[in-house]
């Protein structure tokens, strides 16, 4: 028989001396008299690679969208490596490292791949508003964002326009992009949203190779890309933190597997 894991909540600790990457407490948002999101307490410990499942409708995107700044919570608060920004509007969280990706890509897809990750650097070092800089600065930010391209192997494509590329490599474009504002944790909303199987690999693969010092919350539907990701699972049921654990222990959890896993057949296999 399978034993229960406790409730998240109470999973949701602090490791001693360790300063999360992230953590809410008691977060939550109301519309119109319908909680959407009940009083979350969630951690991101640094470097963590931490996975965010649930059924549609579960409060998912709405948490991440309080957390990002999108949307201003009801009540709750909220701390990026032990600061208080729940007051922080969205463009000075993402200042602070605090960067989001979308469902759908929000990329310039007119625009080469090159130019779309520089303009992320520059908005982040205020480039973009003085033209009057010395052309060697141009030239250290281009090296930065073709650095960036190499790291998620997007070197070869630096010079197509975006909307040239398969749509699995579009989204390796937008973490790019992600990267240009040199982020210290990293939201992102169901990358693999929209990409065929067989493209969805590399983008595995670049995510595993993102350095340790940045902090990762995925939001994703795609069980084996949470399972052979996430170090940490956090399971949300009706805007609330249903279960919290390792990916085994997640996987065995009988609660969960009622509530959503089911009989997977990737998650049986674990």
């Amino acid at each position: 028989m399978n034993t229960p894991l406790p409730p998240a909540a109470a999973g949701a600790a602090v490791a001693p001396g360790v300063v999360p990457a992230l953590e809410t407490r008691g977060l939550r948002k109301e519309f119109r008299g319908l909680l959407a999101v009940a009083g979350v307490d969630l951690v991101l410990q640094p470097g963590t690679r931490h996975a965010l499942i649930g059924p549609n409708g579960a409060g998912k995107t709405t948490l991440v969208n309080l957390i990002s700044g999108h949307l201003k919570a009801s009540g709750g608060e909220l701390f990026l490596y032990g600061e208080n920004i729940t007051r922080r509007p969205e463009h000075r969280r993402t200042r602070l490292g605090l960067v989001r990706t979308f469902q759908i890509n929000q990329l310039f897809r007119q625009l080469t791949v090159l130019e779309n990750v520089l303009l992320a650097v520059s908005q982040r070092t205020g480039a973009s508003r003085n033209l009057w800089r010395p052309l060697g600065r141009y030239e250290a930010l281009a090296d930065e964002a073709l650095a960036i391209l190499a790291s998620v192997g997007l070197e070869d494509d630096a010079l197509r326009r975006v909307a040239e590329l398969p749509y699995g490599r579009q989204r390796l474009v937008e973490i790019a992009v992600a990267l240009g504002l040199r982020p210290r944790v990293l939201l992102l909303d169901e990358p693999t949203a929209g990409v065929p199987s067989g493209e969805s690999e590399p983008l595995l693969e670049a995510l595993r190779a993102l350095g340790r010092d940045l902090a990762i919350l995925i939001i994703e539907h795609d069980m084996e890309m949470v399972f052979r990701f996430a170090e940490r699972i956090s399971v949300m049921m009706n805007g609330s933190l249903l279960r919290e654990g390792t990916p085994a222990e997640i996987s065995a959890d009988a609660a969960v597997r009622e509530a959503y896993l089911g009989e997977d057949d990737h998650v049986r296999s674990l």
